[in-house]
């Protein structure tokens, strides 16, 4: 999927549909010439880039409630201005909005995306024109390139799935929740993690209509899970809820369970076969809105 993701390029329109999923395998140097006599022809920009990127959720009259992203930008600490992420990917974003930088010059921007702890990266502007410009991210950190291809993933899948149902995982450490993420991913399921609870009430105001699952990590001092849980059963009663913790904070809340304050407990470290069986279970839980 990596090697589809660094040479495909997707084109979203207006309807929020896939237009087109264009592969590129870049050809070798001089591949277009002939007898080494002719310059290669100037490839189109999409065929240019090296990583999938995806339009914005909220530009272009998509109709979307989402949160669209939005970058800082300053130019040697000063503050150059507010702008509108028109797309993004691993190796860099379009922006408008603000006023153009010139090309060749290097920016630091703080780039928000939906759902997600703001981004403080390096970049270079590489072209602009009257209404954008394009930047090339720099010497980014892995942490910040694991979290710009998640929002790549989820907005395609978005893009690519007719209001398909969303697991929702709640789980302040970054490395449970990205496995946790990946493996209902891998099972077929859109999901999206979020590290608090307030990023959880966020998105269920921005996806609500689409969240039918959220996964809470049971025991955890920066996440108040009965909390959470509480205010699901009363303002989401069709949200099924799944606690998930080590085999001792599980074993702990099997009365949540009995007094159906949550639909299922899930034990991690979780594989694939123990998520699915889940899943499965939940397909013939009732929710409360159903039993009320």
């Amino acid at each position: 999927m990596s090697q589809i993701l660094r040479e495909a390029e997707v084109h979203v329109f207006e309807g929020g549909g896939v237009h087109a999923v264009a592969l590129s395998a870049q050809a070798p140097e001089g591949a277009h010439r002939q007898g080494g006599a002719q310059k290669s022809p100037a490839r189109p920009l999409w065929e240019r880039r090296h990583s999938f990127r995806v339009l914005v959720p909220g530009l272009l009259g998509r109709g979307t409630s989402l949160l669209p992203a939005r970058a800082t930008v300053f130019h040697k600490g000063k503050l150059c201005g507010f702008y509108a992420v028109q797309d993004v990917s691993i190796g860099g974003c379009s922006l408008r909005g603000g006023p153009p930088r010139q090309v060749g010059e290097q920016v630091d921007i703080l780039l928000h995306l939906p759902h997600r702890a703001p981004l403080a990266l390096s970049a270079q502007v590489r072209r602009r024109d009257s209404l954008s410009m394009g930047l090339k991210f720099e010497h980014t950190t892995p942490k910040a390139e694991d979290s710009i291809q998640d929002f790549v993933v989820e907005t395609f899948a978005s893009a690519t799935t007719d209001n398909g149902r969303v697991a929702l995982v709640v789980e302040p450490r970054h490395a449970e929740r990205q496995a946790l993420v990946r493996t209902l991913r891998e099972l077929g399921r859109r999901a999206i993690g979020v590290a608090t609870a307030l990023d959880a009430v966020q998105m269920l105001v921005e996806e609500g209509a689409h969240v039918d699952t959220v996964f809470i990590e049971a025991v955890s001092e920066s996440l108040p899970s009965l909390e959470l849980v509480e205010f699901l059963s009363h303002n989401h009663p069709r949200i099924r809820r799944v606690l998930i913790g080590e085999q001792h904070e599980i074993a702990a809340s099997w009365v949540a369970q009995a007094t159906g304050e949550v639909h299922a407990l899930l034990e991690t470290p979780c594989d694939p076969e123990a998520v699915h069986r889940v899943l499965h279970r939940l397909q013939f839980t009732p929710n409360d809105a159903a039993l009320s």
